[in-house]
């Protein structure tokens, strides 16, 4: 789950695991590093987590996360466009995470499974009979 939105999250942990240390290698290299301006601190704010983060660190120029956007979870990828473009974590805050966080979020984050799915209705939709499936493909 997102910490940030409390959304549910889907990412590929295999290949992000998988590639990470290819690019830390390369990044160790790197004269400069797209995010080295951000603390762990105001990314985590943002919904980064902990494995995301970690490949963050590696990211050199503004083309980077485009190649991993397929890997990334939605939310955590759209907060990386967002600050590679420029807009201070403040701006990215208001206009990505508060957007999609619901206005009665507990202030920490949940491990519930039915908080993750209703912060995340606006793309996801639960059916639970046949008959619903067709209702839901017409919205």
């Amino acid at each position: 789950m997102d910490t940030a939105t409390r959304a549910l999250e889907v990412r590929n942990v295999v290949a992000i695991e998988q590639l990470t240390p290819a690019l830390e290698n390369a990044a160790a290299e790197a004269p400069s590093l797209l995010f080295a301006r951000h603390s762990d601190t105001a990314l985590r704010h943002l919904g980064i987590d902990d494995q995301v983060l970690r490949a963050v660190r590696t990211i050199t120029d503004k083309r980077q996360p485009d190649a991993l956007s397929t890997l990334l979870p939605e939310d955590q990828f759209e907060v990386l466009q967002y600050l590679a473009e420029g807009f201070t974590p403040d701006e990215v805050y208001r206009d990505v995470v508060a957007e999609r966080r619901p206005a009665d979020a507990t202030p920490e984050p949940s491990e519930s499974l039915a908080v993750a799915i209703a912060s995340t209705a606006n793309r996801i939709t639960l059916v639970t009979r046949p008959d619903e499936r067709h209702r839901a493909d017409e919205r």
